[in-house]
């Protein structure tokens, strides 16, 4: 079973198997391939995997939500705040390295959509970080009224989503790298 295994991968990225010799018929296309895949597809499935193990990451960030005492008009708006982003770092000590990231306020930035003009936005990217952590006891900046503190309703979050996530984040990026080498050893080079 393993050694017709072989002959079919072989076959599938463009070389044939001789049934009498065992020898590999059209050996520069499996080397062209091959070199490929070292060089490019082994990048290309690796970011694929790092991006995919991400996803189970978030999913579990925002069910760890629902098992707060939060509001559910906090706990809807801080499900939204959760994102992911994969992209190489622009900036830092890390520049032009991969970053992946999953959390609160994180991912693509949105537009602030402002409803009136004395009216507050609302729990959002810019500010959810308040419930996460919590605040001191705040004063108004212009009249020194108190304006209170907030508890850190959703503080732990993160931490028990990362512990409930960590076998289906390594699971879902060995998926996905198998996947990619695979789609990219077929293609022909």
């Amino acid at each position: 079973m393993g050694v017709m295994k072989r002959m079919a991968t072989a076959r599938q990225m463009g070389g044939r198997v001789s049934r009498h010799t065992g020898t590999v018929i059209g050996q520069k296309m499996l080397d062209r391939k091959l070199k490929y895949l070292a060089t490019h597809g082994g990048k290309k499935a690796a970011r694929a995997g790092i991006n995919a193990g991400l996803t189970p990451l978030v999913k579990a960030m925002r069910a760890a939500i629902n098992a707060t005492d939060a509001s559910p008009a906090l706990k809807r708006q801080a499900r939204k705040t959760i994102g992911k982003r994969f992209a190489k770092a622009k900036f830092g000590a890390t520049r032009g390295r991969y970053e992946a990231k999953a959390g609160f306020a994180v991912g693509k930035k949105k537009g602030r959509s402002v409803k009136g003009k004395s009216r507050g936005v609302g729990v959002g990217p810019a500010n959810v970080h308040w419930f996460v952590l919590g605040t001191e006891n705040r004063k108004h900046k212009a009249t020194g009224q108190p304006t209170g503190r907030i508890a850190n309703v959703l503080g732990g979050v993160t931490r028990w989503a990362y512990a409930s996530a960590a076998a289906p984040m390594v699971l879902a990026a060995r998926a996905k790298i198998a996947e990619v080498i695979e789609r990219e050893a077929l293609k022909t080079h």
